[in-house]
């Protein structure tokens, strides 16, 4: 028995057989995950307040500084930028939103103008955007796959709660906050680097024990 136990222990083939073994399940999971990823293709947007800064506390309250907007006097400056992403694996068309309504942002706080809009990849269309009282109105408009896109605005009032009203079709709305993007990239570094591990203990397990067997046989 112990000579049988021995012979297993340090047959090369077994262990060839074994981490080969191990490799195709791995990639075969990786392969079959991927493959019902394609099949089943989400439509997912987030939204998420960035910045909410009051332009007073910026250049101090209590100097005789004041902002001013088309000749008329602010008495609460803000500037707030509003993010949107496409997350999900597939486009977001303009026929999603049903009855070609908006996705309308309620600032809490008359929004004077929009300052700026910016689109990454640079090279994607930014929806349309316009003002209705405390609200901005994005789209109907293309969000394509992995796009984001950020809307600074000049608000006139202390700071409220952002909400969402939305009509799109089959599409996953989600509230996202910045610390939800540094979690996501975490998760994504933990998993290499747990798959790189496993990928390294195997092949020092392999490699010790050819080199035992090897040995053991000379």
């Amino acid at each position: 028995m112990v000579q049988l136990a021995a012979a297993w222990y340090e047959s090369e083939a077994f262990w060839t057989i074994t981490v080969g073994a191990l490799v195709a399940m791995a990639v075969g999971t990786l392969g079959a995950w991927a493959t019902l990823r394609s099949a089943n293709p989400k439509r997912r947007m987030t939204y998420c307040q960035l910045r909410d800064t009051s332009l007073l506390s910026v250049l101090h309250s209590d100097s005789d500084i004041e902002v001013r907007h088309s000749n008329v006097r602010l008495e609460h400056p803000r500037i707030v930028d509003v993010e949107i992403a496409n997350t999900g694996r597939r486009d977001i068309p303009a026929s999603m939103f049903h009855a070609g309504e908006p996705i309308s942002f309620d600032l809490g706080a008359p929004i004077i103008a929009v300052l700026s809009s910016v689109s990454f990849p640079f090279d994607n269309r930014v929806p349309a955007a316009e003002v209705e009282g405390q609200e901005i109105r994005i789209g109907p408009g293309l969000l394509a796959k992995r796009q984001r896109v950020t809307f600074s605005v000049l608000v006139d009032g202390r700071a409220h709660p952002m909400t969402c009203q939305h009509s799109l079709v089959d599409v996953d709305v989600r509230r996202r906050s910045p610390e939800d993007d540094w979690l996501a990239n975490r998760v994504i570094q933990w998993r290499v680097m747990a798959l790189s591990t496993v990928t390294i203990a195997v092949t020092a397990i392999y490699t010790v024990v050819k080199a035992f067997t090897t040995s053991f046989g000379d």
